[in-house]
């Protein structure tokens, strides 16, 4: 079986979505749209030794709304990345995700004496 999880919606509302089909060629079935509650794009998804999906992407809230103005900033309907933009989340079924407290990544680059390394 192949799972395909994709990136869909307006640029204001972009969101995961995951299509199942027994072989590459397909056809694929949409199974659940979206996948997260919160919005999301370009997902990159592995299954670790002990057999859980996880899933690193690019996200711009805070799926707790602890602090959502540390997350993201919105400018008329638009988005802006706050210092936290990487997240990670979790299943053990491809279609319940749990989401991690802290951010997988941050839009942060550190540079030596201020000089790209």
């Amino acid at each position: 079986s192949v799972a395909l999880f994709y990136r869909y919606g307006p640029v204001q509302a972009l969101n995961i979505g995951v299509a199942f089909a027994h072989t590459p060629a397909g056809p694929y079935r949409r199974l659940k749209e979206p996948l997260f509650p919160e919005q999301g794009e370009d997902p990159f998804v592995w299954r670790d030794r002990n057999g859980h999906w996880h899933m690193l992407f690019h996200g711009c809230r805070d799926p707790y709304r602890r602090n959502v103005g540390s997350w993201c900033v919105s400018f008329g309907g638009w988005q802006a990345q706050g210092p936290y933009c990487g997240r990670h989340a979790f299943s053990a079924d491809l279609l319940n995700w749990h989401f991690s407290w802290t951010p997988a990544y941050t839009a942060s680059v550190a540079f030596r004496d201020g000089l790209p390394e």
